[in-house]
């Protein structure tokens, strides 16, 4: 079964490598609805979604 998972703005853990990232929005000032964008986990790659009207960038937690 394959089901979409959805991440949120700020820090998220991937369901598949368990490692945690940044999601930030930039330009999330469009005019217009929200719609699904692709997010990538930066480490594995692992496709899943966000609701915005910007455009969303990810970006590996650095201890």
């Amino acid at each position: 079964m394959n089901r979409k998972v959805h991440f949120s703005e700020g820090i998220n853990k991937c369901p598949r490598c368990g490692k945690e990232f940044e999601v930030t929005i930039i330009y999330d000032n469009f005019p217009g609805g929200r719609e699904t964008e692709g997010v990538w986990c930066p480490y594995c790659y692992f496709l899943g979604y966000i609701i915005t009207s910007g455009l969303p960038e990810t970006h590996k937690i650095t201890g």
